[in-house]
């Protein structure tokens, strides 16, 4: 779930507001990017947090980790003038 939520939030980001993560860039460094182009830095910090977690750390997710990232996605989504 939280996989599907970040690469969901980079097609929203890239779809609403034309920004393209560039390939060199952490996902950490990206969040500061986006957050930087004006977008909520709450949320991204966060979904970025449990992507980088799941995706590096081999860690597996709690439910309450995965209705976070949805939440973070969401949030995202609707401040790039989605309705989610």
């Amino acid at each position: 779930v939280i996989m599907r939520c970040y690469v969901q939030m980079m097609d929203v980001v890239k779809r609403r507001r034309g920004l393209n993560r560039k390939d060199a860039m952490t996902p950490t460094e990206f969040a500061f990017w986006l957050e930087g182009a004006g977008l909520p830095g709450e949320p991204l910090h966060r979904l970025t947090h449990l992507f980088e977690r799941v995706r590096y750390g081999a860690h597996l997710s709690s439910k309450e980790e995965a209705r976070q990232a949805s939440d973070c996605l969401r949030e995202i989504a609707v401040f790039c003038g989605e309705s989610r």
